[in-house]
């Protein structure tokens, strides 16, 4: 059954990611995304995170987040190809960076189990060190306001992520220590709106989130940005 479920995502995530390139956007651009398929998904509906940022903030808003990313990847041509978050982000004149990551890492290297290397690696305990830091501090220091978007608990019927949940709850919480310390940081949790009982939030996988899912992830984010306009 793992096996399977692990087939489907594999695939899914080829396909959706298999004709991504990363552009620069447009000059008029105030809202930039960057991360995995969490922030991905629904892309070609229209209807991801991103596009219904834009809807209800009215910033126009360009999704550069791919499908499988990790937050860092090691193979060149997979971070020329956007598989690396890091390699997704392009300097600009953007009010606001959304940004997700690190889930793939965690699956990757650890399989969600034994994770404290992986995890301190990627931010540290008290969320000042590390390379999600080290990568987003900069951004924020340069004048760009931040939000990261924290996972949500996958679906309570079996998937790849089954495992996951208590890295996403330590992640979640470095996450919030870093932005509740770095000026121009924000933290929007996607546990607060995604419930693993509720099968509409999810897409077929019961992993990645449904439209109704992005919809209400979208919402919470938005929501975030606009309390601190």
């Amino acid at each position: 059954m793992v096996f399977k479920f692990k087939s489907i995502i594999a695939f899914l995530a080829l396909c959706l990611s298999a004709c991504t390139q990363i552009e620069t956007p447009a000059a008029d651009t105030q809202v930039i995304a960057i991360g995995d398929s969490v922030m991905a998904w629904n892309g070609r509906q229209n209807a991801a995170i991103p596009d219904v940022v834009q809807e209800m903030t009215g910033l126009k808003t360009r999704n550069l987040a791919v499908s499988g990313a990790k937050f860092s990847n090691t193979d060149p041509q997979q971070v020329a190809e956007g598989y690396d978050v890091r390699a997704q982000y392009v300097h600009g004149d953007w009010e606001w960076v959304l940004f997700n990551g690190g889930a793939n890492d965690l699956m990757g290297e650890c399989g969600c189990k034994r994770c404290d290397d992986t995890l301190d690696e990627m931010i540290s305990e008290n969320g000042q060190s590390g390379s999600i830091p080290a990568f987003l501090r900069p951004i924020a220091a340069g004048g760009h306001k931040i939000m990261i978007l924290g996972y949500y608990n996958s679906s309570d019927r079996p998937n790849p992520f089954d495992a996951c949940g208590a890295n996403f709850d330590q992640l979640a919480e470095r996450q919030q220590r870093f932005a509740r310390a770095t000026p121009g940081v924000f933290y929007a949790d996607g546990r607060t709106v995604i419930d693993p009982s509720d099968r509409s939030h999810f897409f077929i996988d019961h992993v990645h989130p449904s439209r109704v899912g992005s919809r209400l992830l979208g919402e919470l984010v938005a929501q975030g940005m606009i309390s601190v306009r």
